[in-house]
């Protein structure tokens, strides 16, 4: 039986060796998941072509599995593989025990709106720059589990409380897709992280939702608080327009995706992201965000609009990016245009 508290005090050098038990574990469980319970394979990759460097790059091969064990227990596996040769990696590989609201394994916490969407459902290529900042450009992810309540009120609304291996920002996956751990980060950085979010949703007539959540994760030398807020409109599955924020401040200790930081440092993010589905084929959308570093006293801003394509479903998306950027070359623009397609039941688009 996988012990939780020992993987919790196992030290970085064996970080892989717990993925690969949590990724047998996982398939393990998928065979003894009844012939009538649903399972299925997908496989999602992308090719894009940017300005910037005037190159043509894929963000490599993802392979999602997802079987029913119970009639109330989904297992989940998002397994990645660059096409450069580099080593594969877990995105994520857990267990879900729905009516208990019970989460176990390795995966994304539900912290915010924007770090645990994955890459290929996203309708603007590439997360916001100020959510890169903060959480990495593949998000933040850790071993540990995760539950929630529901609280007795007319509107929806949640308590999720989270214990986890791992701190935000100690996953140096800046810059292409990897989610491994600094050692200097693990070998200098004791006890775990604490997350506990309040997550409301409120109808307003028959096709509007307001969500508001609060955010606030602690420990491994780290404190940081935030909130979101999303409004919708929707007038069916393809017709929609929506309106969400992100805001987060707080102490990013002295290492933060592998890079030094002065131990009081306090990173600022947030970003306004505006959306708009005309119908099935068609969405597009602005982001504004802004990041800021206390003691360095820098920061930056970045304007991006986006849109999508879907030609014909869901499995292939054309996707189009231009942004604004102090920090890119030619003169602060990049222009992103990307072809994402999936073979299985897990789609890369979303409405």
């Amino acid at each position: 039986m996988l012990n939780l508290g020992k993987l919790f005090i196992i030290r970085s050098s064996n970080k892989n060796s717990m993925k690969n038990i949590l990724i047998i574990t996982f398939f393990l469980s998928l065979s003894l998941a009844q012939s009538d319970k649903p399972f299925s394979i997908s496989v999602l990759s992308d090719i894009s072509f940017s300005s910037t460097d005037s190159s043509f790059n894929s963000s490599g091969l993802e392979l999602v599995a997802m079987s029913h064990l119970r009639p109330n227990v989904m297992a989940m596996a998002y397994l990645h593989t660059p096409l450069d040769g580099s080593q594969s990696t877990v995105e994520e590989v857990y267990l879900n025990f729905m009516i208990s609201q019970f989460k176990l394994g390795y995966f994304r916490p539900d912290i915010g709106i924007q770090n645990k969407i994955h890459k290929h459902t996203l309708n603007f290529i590439s997360q916001p720059n100020a959510i890169a900042y903060l959480f990495g450009s593949h998000s933040w992810a850790s071993l540990g589990f995760t539950f929630k309540r529901n609280f007795p009120t007319p509107w929806e609304s949640k308590l999720g409380v989270s214990l986890l291996k791992n701190g935000i920002g100690e996953g140096d996956n800046s810059k292409g897709h990897s989610h491994a751990i600094s050692t200097t980060s693990i070998d200098s950085i004791d006890g775990f992280s604490s997350l506990i979010t309040i997550k409301n949703q409120f109808k307003i007539l028959n096709n509007k939702t307001l969500s508001l959540g609060l955010n606030h994760v602690t420990g491994r030398e780290k404190e940081i608080s935030g909130f979101d807020i999303k409004f919708t409109d929707r007038t069916d599955q393809f017709i929609s327009w929506f309106i969400q924020s992100e805001f987060f401040v707080g102490k990013i200790s002295n290492l933060h995706h592998g890079i030094a930081y002065h131990p009081d440092e306090i990173l600022t993010i947030g970003y306004i992201m505006i959306g708009r589905q005309f119908n099935q084929k068609y969405h597009l959308g602005l982001i504004v965000d802004n990041w800021s570093y206390k003691l360095r006293r820098s920061q930056g801003t970045s304007i991006s609009i986006y849109g999508d394509y879907a030609p014909s479903g869901d499995d292939l998306v054309f996707r189009l990016k231009l942004m604004k950027d102090e920090q890119i070359a030619f003169n602060g623009f990049n222009g992103i245009i990307e072809m994402s397609w999936a073979l299985g039941s897990h789609r890369p688009k979303r409405y």
